[in-house]
């Protein structure tokens, strides 16, 4: 087990985990502002908009947390190598930390699949949507307060998990690199085509 790839590994999982922590927190707080407005319902692409950006973060985050993918670079996957395969002894972590973490492994399980689950619940819903050839796709033009606002709860809900499993990252990381990372924000006016440079070497390894 090669130790300096593995902290390599691991800084390059904590840079991410805050990062999309906090971008998924700016969703949130941007359509937050929505609610704040005394009203009955929404426009469904407005919560379309919403769901979908919240859904995109999300999934970053279940991915960072608990991918045990054989190749990932997950916080949970990392943190289990370097337990096993290691001297460094990283922080104990509590029932609630480890269920969050766990929480994050299974919900990137069931996000990202197109699953049987799925036609499970369809089925015990809406059976008779399986006795004839039509497809039908519904778009509704509102949604009410409650389904907008269930949203923005549940986001909070992952955010504030994620931002526990991110303290203990922290202090995994003080422990493996004897100090605490330092987190700055570096602006860039011009976003070009040298970004995707990193998406195309990517894929590239994926197939290695």
């Amino acid at each position: 087990m090669d130790i300096e790839k593995l902290k390599k590994q691991y800084k390059f999982m904590i840079h991410h985990l805050y990062k999309e922590l906090n971008m998924y927190r700016r969703v949130n707080n941007k359509y937050r502002i929505h609610a704040e407005i005394k009203r009955k319902k929404f426009k469904y692409k407005l919560y379309e908009e919403f769901r979908v950006q919240s859904l995109y973060r999300a999934s970053k985050l279940y991915n960072i947390i608990g991918d045990m993918q054989g190749k990932s670079v997950s916080y949970k996957l990392l943190r289990n190598k370097i337990n096993k395969n290691t001297d460094y002894i990283l922080t104990k972590t509590t029932e609630t930390e480890n269920s969050y973490i766990n929480s994050f492994k299974n919900q990137r399980n069931w996000a990202l699949h197109f699953s049987n689950a799925e036609f499970e619940a369809e089925l015990e819903i809406d059976p008779e949507y399986f006795n004839h050839h039509k497809i039908i796709i519904s778009e509704p033009k509102f949604v009410d307060y409650n389904v907008y606002f269930s949203l923005i709860q549940h986001n909070w809900s992952e955010i504030n998990k994620a931002k526990m499993v991110l303290e203990l990252a922290i202090k995994d990381y003080e422990i493996l690199f004897g100090q605490k990372p330092v987190f700055e924000k570096s602006k860039v006016n011009t976003m070009d085509l040298t970004w995707l440079e990193k998406s195309v070497k990517s894929f590239k390894y994926s197939k290695k």
